[in-house]
């Protein structure tokens, strides 16, 4: 459910860049047939019904508070009435999308909810066969396990049972590997111009096919329809960053600040943008909100350490550095920029193992190998090591 698009910058290693897309359900079902499969012909009048509208509303939210609290309103519904399709085939989109943020955020629960999504899917399906509900959720289960052809398929059955389920063409369109010229996301806009999720989602296909000025018009439209949401805003301004729109880019993350000023993912973002226009003071402030909102994650203390090497603050990016690599012994990059400014100081010897240890992760690290020539004598010293090069 998270797309990280990672730049090399300046100090020989990667600063990266967090482009989050998650995608946000749609304000109401396609059909009315979704409701009306309780055991108590009088659904829409029964606490079941009613504890199920309270879940469908918090789910709305697209928060993990909310999928959390639909959770629970969901299980009060099967708890009045416990062969409410419906409520069942709830619980499996809610899990699914709260598997999917808490995957996002580094929290390995997300394959236990996964899991339980896909048992409260299939009893859904158990319960109402014919409800193209049930099998919505299934294939929204199907698709956040990796199932994909199982998925379509049963996104398919849905549609087959309901063929105005915007919802169901949706995720058709995801698991059928998100091609933005796909008929089953035109067809999910044309039954429901206002689905937030296929704006959303089909705004990030086109970002990642290059196509920025039609990322900008869907993710426009997800924030015109859902403007409280800062990941909405998030995405917004990395589209627009990505054409060179960088106060317009600002300005969306500072509206995602304004409205979450815990978001560390924006924090990030936006100091990235700083960096791109050389204000690093602003930038390693932003950075440091979101190691301090977030410190158990080895990027934000990359990406802080990169900015206070590259603005002169040398000891101080090589303590975050440091922390990086306990967090995350695996990252190879911050081995390649811990050596350089280790160079800088003149560890020697700590700055060798350090380059060796990056190569060690990735034999192909031009800059590591460059480095540990340098500073192992074996080339000519002619580089300045003052000088960084930039990769976009």
């Amino acid at each position: 459910m998270r797309i990280q698009i990672i730049r090399s910058l300046i100090f020989g290693g990667i600063l990266a860049f967090i482009f989050v897309f998650h995608t946000i359900p749609g304000n109401a079902y396609s059909s009315d047939k979704t409701l009306n499969d309780s055991t108590d012909n009088t659904a829409e009048k029964s606490s079941a019904y009613e504890y199920f509208t309270q879940g469908r509303n918090v789910y709305l939210l697209s928060t993990p508070e909310g999928y959390e609290a639909s959770v629970n309103w969901y299980k009060k519904a099967i708890a009045a009435d416990e062969k409410y399709a419906s409520a069942y085939a709830g619980l499996g989109e809610s899990y699914a999308f709260w598997g999917g943020s808490k995957g996002q955020n580094g929290d390995q629960d997300y394959e236990v909810l996964y899991n339980q999504s896909l048992n409260y899917s299939v009893k859904a399906v158990e319960l109402a066969p014919n409800l193209g509900h049930s099998h919505r959720a299934l294939a929204t289960s199907y698709y956040a396990l990796g199932r994909f052809e199982e998925a379509e398929r049963e996104a398919l059955r849905a549609i087959n049972m309901d063929p105005n389920d915007a919802e169901a063409y949706f995720i058709a369109w995801k698991a059928e590997g998100e091609n933005p010229e796909s008929v089953y996301i035109r067809k999910a806009l044309d039954i429901n111009p206002n689905l937030l999720m296929a704006h959303n989602d089909l705004g990030a296909a086109y970002m990642a096919s290059g196509d920025y000025d039609k990322a900008i018009y869907h993710l426009t439209r997800t924030a015109e329809l859902n403007p409280d949401s800062a990941l909405v805003h998030n995405n917004l301004g990395h589209a627009l960053e990505k054409t060179g729109k960088t106060e317009d880019a600002i300005k969306e993350y500072k509206k995602a600040i304004d409205i979450d000023p815990n978001n560390d993912l924006t924090h990030s973002n936006l100091a990235t943008v700083l960096v791109s226009k050389g204000e690093m003071g602003k930038a390693t402030n932003e950075y440091k909100k979101a190691v301090e909102i977030n410190p158990n994650s080895a990027l934000f203390h990359y990406n802080l350490g990169t900015a206070l090497l590259l603005g002169g603050k040398i000891e101080e990016g090589i303590t975050e550095l440091k922390r990086t690599i306990e967090i995350n012994p695996h990252f190879g990059e911050a081995y390649t920029n811990l050596g350089r400014a280790l160079m800088e100081v003149g560890k020697t010897d700590e700055a060798i193992d350090a380059l060796r240890k990056a190569i060690e992760i990735n034999p192909d690290d031009e800059l590591a190998h460059r480095h540990l020539s340098r500073v192992s004598g074996e080339a000519c010293n002619t580089e300045n090591t003052s000088s960084y090069r930039a990769h976009y």
